[in-house]
């Protein structure tokens, strides 16, 4: 019994792990261009994902609409600066793509140190935005601040993570992304820029 184990698991393994990597390869998007991209990008409005993480304007809501109220408006507006967060690392994760395919060109132009200076960016804000969701979900899964005596949660904290200041890793990299396209001489310039 106990050798038909040892000698069926590792063949189970084996196909186990080839069906996965063939249903990778299946479900895998092709290879995008720099103008096919900007279809796939969702659009961040910066100005919002500011105000949301603004601690004044978390004191002028408490104010206004006191604090019960409070925790439940503050329980929206952390779901809405996770979906902020969740649209910069998908924007980050295509634009670590393109860097990546730029910066492994055979030149030693200047659309590969583009493209590494975009790898670069997209990574830290994937990092940012991935370790910031996980903080804001297990906030909410522990909901603390239901409980009376903690106060509200506040989003002030979250600017950081890691060492990775969200908002000024998410304008990098939309200059670096800016850079790239310029040097890609892309006529899609001007929607890149809008989009992101």
């Amino acid at each position: 019994m106990m050798q038909a184990i040892l000698w069926w698991l590792p063949v189970v393994l084996m196909v186990g792990g080839m069906l996965l990597v063939l249903f990778w390869m299946w479900m895998d998007c092709p290879k995008r261009s720099a103008e096919d991209l900007i279809e796939f990008l969702q659009h961040v409005d910066l100005e919002k994902f500011k105000a949301i993480l603004d601690p004044s304007h978390e004191i002028t809501i408490c104010d206004e609409i006191g604090m019960r109220a409070f925790r439940h408006e503050q329980r929206k507006r952390v779901h809405l600066c996770i979906e902020f967060l969740k649209r910069m690392s998908h924007n980050a994760s295509l634009l670590t793509e393109l860097g990546s395919r730029m910066a492994n060109r055979e030149d030693e132009s200047s659309v590969k140190q583009a493209g590494l200076a975009l790898r670069e960016h997209g990574v830290r804000v994937n990092i940012y935005a991935i370790t910031t969701i996980l903080k804001l979900r297990l906030r909410l899964l522990v909901r603390m601040d239901s409980w009376f005596m903690f106060g509200a949660l506040s989003l002030y904290g979250v600017r950081e993570s890691c060492g990775i200041r969200g908002l000024e890793s998410y304008d990098k990299l939309k200059t670096a992304a800016s850079f790239l396209f310029l040097q890609l001489h892309s006529n899609r310039f001007e929607d890149l820029i809008e989009v992101l």
